[in-house]
Formats: structure tokens, sequence, C-alpha cells
């Protein structure tokens, strides 16, 4: 995972752009397994307008837990609902919105198939439903299978978890039907923590370039942490912010020197308890100052 980290933030950045909140879409990919109340909402929705959906396991072995996986709704006679749902993303980061001139069909066997048949895996899913995965997936694939995933959709929208981004395929009309994405390689799924490890960077920034070294790139210097974080074995989002914040407060590389160097080699703990002991000695050293 050693990338250069402007070449990750440059890439994220240019593949997808942070964008202002989405007025329009015309179909959404909802995660029921992020939001346990969507479901819910979906049907309470469904009394005031006409609000068409699918399973996106319709038609697979996956479909008796088709509760738990992602479905499709279709938004074009739901303004209140799309509005709803809108908002809610920003609470509950649980899908993509899109905008596209194709059928509800059309674009369900599209999205089904990328989701079905796009890893190299037999039994495992291509989970591009995820909104905190689809801009690194999107980055971390070639360009002929970034092509291939958004050819059905005109605009596609997500939050992230920190911002809305958005993604539009290259200028082309694609036929309804064609599902020309390959099968991505172990490698190429491999490689999209850099790029999701970028976001989280990005994310981060607004909360901490206050307290940053003035003589850096924020957005660079917090994602180095990361990486930092990551490779040291702590891959939780909020077990990443734990570190960053200890590597503000004590400096870069601070996880090479005694006592924190400690803690992090003992490996009979937890992640988990280990920052949980680096935490504390900081605590304790500013409390002896």
């Amino acid at each position: 995972m050693s990338m250069d980290a402007a070449d990750c933030i440059n890439t994220l950045e240019h593949v997808a752009p942070p964008v202002s909140l989405p007025d329009a879409a015309d179909f959404a990919i909802v995660d029921l397994a992020a939001d346990e109340q969507s479901l819910q909402c979906i049907y309470d929705a469904m009394i005031g307008e006409s609000i068409h959906w699918l399973s996106l396991f319709q038609n697979t072995p996956w479909f008796p837990q088709w509760k738990q996986g992602p479905v499709l709704l279709d938004l074009r006679q739901a303004p209140v609902f799309r509005n709803a749902l809108i908002e809610r993303m920003v609470t509950v980061p649980s899908g993509l919105l899109v905008r596209t001139n194709w059928s509800m069909d059309e674009f369900h066997a599209h999205i089904s198939h990328c989701i079905h048949d796009g890893v190299p895996m037999d039994g495992h899913l291509l989970r591009l439903h995820e909104p905190r995965w689809f801009g690194p997936l999107l980055c971390a694939v070639g360009d002929r299978q970034r092509q291939a995933i958004l050819a059905a959709g005109t605009h596609w929208f997500w939050y992230d978890s920190h911002t809305w981004r958005t993604a539009m395929p290259d200028p082309h009309d694609p036929a309804p039907g064609e599902r020309p994405l390959p099968r991505l390689s172990l490698d190429r799924l491999e490689a999209t923590t850099p790029y999701w490890l970028a976001a989280e960077a990005r994310g981060y920034r607004a909360h901490y370039e206050s307290v940053l070294p003035q003589d850096v790139s924020a957005t660079a210097w917090i994602l180095t942490r990361l990486q930092e974080a990551h490779e040291a074995g702590f891959r939780q989002s909020d077990y990443l912010e734990r570190w960053l914040r200890l590597a503000i407060r004590q400096g870069a590389g601070f996880h090479r020197r005694s006592p924190y160097s400690v803690f992090l080699e003992d490996e009979s703990k937890t992640p988990g308890y280990r920052l949980s002991a680096m935490e504390g000695a900081m605590e304790n050293a500013n409390a002896t100052l």
C-alpha cells in the first residue's frame, strides 16, 4: 500500500470530485444492511408516493438474504421520498444516487451484473453499493472497468461519510443491456485501500487542519499518518482517527518512540487495547508536565 499520498489524493479528486448536495436523482441503490430503518422508510413512503423497487439479490442464490442486501429504488415519481433519502444518506451513508436515461429493468440488470459477476471468487459480491468504497473502487480499477460500471448513469452521487462525491462516465451512450464489465482481479480490489484512506484524510482535514503544522499539506500529512496506522494494523475508521489524534498531539513518528512503541509491538493485545494504552501513556505524560 506504499502509494504516494499526493498521487492518491489527486486521483481521488479527479475521478470522484466533491460536489454539493445533489438536487435530483432517478434511481437510488440502498444497502438495507447499512440502515436497519431503511426498509420501513420505503414502506412508509409508498403510502403517499409511487415507488417501484427491486432487490439486487433477485434471481440469484443470495435472494433469501435480500433484507440484508442492496435494493434498487425508482425515485422518478417520488420527489418527497427522494429528498428525504438524500438527507438521510448524510446521517447514514447507505448507498448511491444515479441520474440515468435507462429504464428500471435495464439499470437493474446492469447493476446486478456488476455486483454478482464483478469479482473473481464465486460466492462473493462486488460491493459497489457501499458509498465509502465506491469512489476508491472507481480509482483502483482500470479505465475500461470504470467506464463499464458508470455506463448506465449520466451522473452518480454518494456521501462517503465526510462529503458528497460524484462521478460521470466518459461521453458515450452504450446500448442498454451491454454488460462489458470484466471480473476484477484481487489486486484491483486490494488497491482500493489507499484511495479509501485518501477519502478519510480529505474528510478529517476539515476538522484538524487548524492544529496541523503550518508548513505541510494538510491532506497529505493526514493521509501519511493514516497509512502508518493502517500498516500497523489499525484498520477501522475510529481507530484511524484515534491514531491521527495521537500523531497531532505527539508528532509524526510518535509510534516509533517509547513508550508508544512498546504498546504498539505487543501483538498479544488487540488493536483497540494497544490504542487505549498509547492514549493512556499520552495522558500520563501530559499530566506530569
